[in-house]
């Protein structure tokens, strides 16, 4: 079914029933041009995308695509899914998927069958996926099969550290189920990413910096802040109508805020965000030094090379054109190179390099990393906008 303008007339035509068997659609994958798909944060890569499962039968009421797939799920057999896999790996060197999955594992028994298929076939490639905190906790018997079959990345919607607001959106878990689910990911040697929704109605400055101090205790590998931006169609919109500000729908993008909370201006609001960001991130950015698993080190350490430039970052805060080079003299130090020239104490490091950085969710797109000083303000000097920022103190 589709919808559409033509003149002044709007045709629609009704809505068609979902395809049951989702193995009889076939990809035209010969017609990408595979150049193109990289996956940065793994060196030598080659991303592809595969969908196993379509939809989620859950009701949160901030989320939209329960609404798309009117809370119904299908899925594709393992061993169609295994194979696509498997053709793609060795017909076109794709060694690292993505599942676009909402939910793909809702059946504990087809998720284990595709997970035996993917160990037995021994690929050699690198997983990212998402999936619901409670199935993490519910697989913790088989969660060393998610490792050997190839899954390295898991993102979990925590949304919220305070259960008040879970039971609100119907996110049907505990809170202690979020940070249950991040440990033994992390234990399984897994790299963990999470989300947390700021912005509700009664959402204070003190509330978000409780949030921001709880969600450092979770210790997600990535955290991201996002503002409540609820569709039209959300089952929460009409609730949340009253509070909303901003119309213009380009905005309804998880980083501008579009709800006023009674107690704080949306300024405030994108402000807390971004401090958010700035703290949990250079946090993290220091605790790389201890990470041992040099392959989860040197993934978190690209990731944040590369959003550390995203357009996320040049938006808010500015021009950054001092930064990366105190920021670049820690990187080296990570990564045990010697720095040339004279180093910055970290204290220094940290504290100018916090006051200006922020960070946007790893899959968004963004600017490739700018190592030398001289790339970097090429880079900045071809914006058309570059505000000075404010330094904070």
């Amino acid at each position: 079914g589709i919808a559409f303008k033509e003149d002044e007339r709007i045709f629609f035509f009704f809505l068609r029933p979902f395809i049951k068997d989702l193995d009889s659609l076939n990809p035209a994958w010969d017609l990408i041009n595979w150049k193109d798909y990289r996956y940065f944060d793994i060196p030598k890569s080659r991303l592809g995308a595969v969908s196993t499962s379509r939809g989620c039968s859950h009701k949160c009421t901030f989320c939209s695509q329960q609404k798309f797939w009117h809370q119904s799920w299908r899925a594709r057999r393992p061993e169609a899914v295994v194979k696509e896999i498997e053709h793609l790996n060795k017909q076109y060197g794709v060694n690292v998927f993505l599942f676009t999955d909402e939910y793909p594992t809702q059946d504990r028994q087809r998720w284990e069958r595709l997970l035996d298929l993917l160990i037995e076939r021994d690929l050699g490639i690198y997983i990212l996926m998402e999936t619901r905190a409670e199935d993490i906790i519910r697989d913790r018997d088989i969660l060393h099969k998610y490792r050997r079959a190839g899954i390295v990345h898991i993102y979990i919607g925590v949304e919220s550290t305070e259960q008040e607001t879970l039971d609100l959106i119907k996110k049907d878990i505990k809170v202690e189920t979020g940070m249950e689910a991040l440990r033994l990911i992390h234990e399984h040697g897994m790299i963990s990413e999470t989300s947390f929704i700021l912005g509700f109605p009664d959402e204070t400055r003190e509330s978000i910096k409780k949030t921001l101090r709880l969600s450092k205790l979770y210790n997600p590998d990535f955290a991201h802040y996002l503002a409540l931006a609820p569709w039209p169609y959300a089952d929460m919109y009409e609730e949340l109508k009253p509070h909303i500000k901003v119309q213009d729908y380009s905005k309804y993008n998880l980083i501008d805020p579009v709800i006023k909370p009674r107690s704080m201006s949306l300024k405030e609001v994108d402000r807390a965000i971004i401090e958010c960001y700035q703290s949990f991130y250079m946090g993290k950015l220091t605790q790389l030094i201890k990470i041992k698993d040099e392959f989860k080190r040197r993934y978190i350490l690209s990731s944040m090379k590369l959003i550390m430039n995203s357009s996320f970052i040049v938006d808010k805060l500015g021009s950054l054109g001092k930064i990366p080079a105190q920021v670049e003299q820690l990187i080296r130090k990570i990564e045990h190179t010697p720095v040339e020239k004279t180093p910055v104490s970290d204290p220094e490091v940290v504290t100018l390099a916090s006051r200006t950085v922020s960070i946007n969710a790893p899959f968004n797109d963004v600017f490739a990393f700018v190592s030398s000083s001289e790339n970097w303000h090429r880079f900045i000097n071809g914006l058309k906008e570059i505000r000075p920022i404010k330094r904070q103190g």
